[in-house]
């Protein structure tokens, strides 16, 4: 399987690039930060809004967007490639920012709107028949953990 992948460098994301390359799937990256060298690792380092695929670009059988923050650059990135299943990371503090079931820091209560500005946008995308998935991962915690 080819899997793109914006972000992918750190934590969960990483994570899941280590299992996909054990598994035997080609990964094309887009991100600031360089991950690991491996012959099935294809890595364009560039901020993901300035990523702009050439017509020499393979065919990827999905796209994973850990990246997925706002409407606008997830608007942009499901669009490179509008029929490839396109899979957002989001978090479950979604869920409990929808139901108000806790109280988020100004800086927290920003990064939850523009997740849940950007599932609304996928919302409305899959209900025109694009391929597209929403994750609601927990908080996770672990080693790698950048958040500290």
């Amino acid at each position: 399987m080819n899997i793109l992948i914006f972000g992918g460098t750190r934590f969960v994301g990483k994570s899941f690039l280590l299992h996909a390359l054990a598994a035997g799937h080609n990964l094309t990256v887009i991100s600031r930060r360089a991950p690991m060298a491996h012959p099935r690792l294809t890595y364009v380092q560039v901020e993901k809004d300035f990523f702009n695929p050439t017509s020499d670009v393979e065919h990827f059988d999905v796209t994973l967007d850990f990246l997925a923050y706002d409407a606008e650059t997830t608007r942009r990135a499901q669009a490179l490639f509008p029929f490839t299943p396109y899979v957002m990371i989001s978090s479950a503090w979604v869920s409990q920012y929808i139901l108000d079931q806790r109280i988020f820091s100004p800086r927290e209560h920003e990064y939850i709107r523009g997740k849940l500005r950007a599932e609304t946008l996928l919302e409305e995308k899959f209900r025109d028949g694009f391929p597209v998935k929403i994750i609601r991962l927990p908080i996770t915690f672990g080693s790698n953990d950048h958040t500290n």
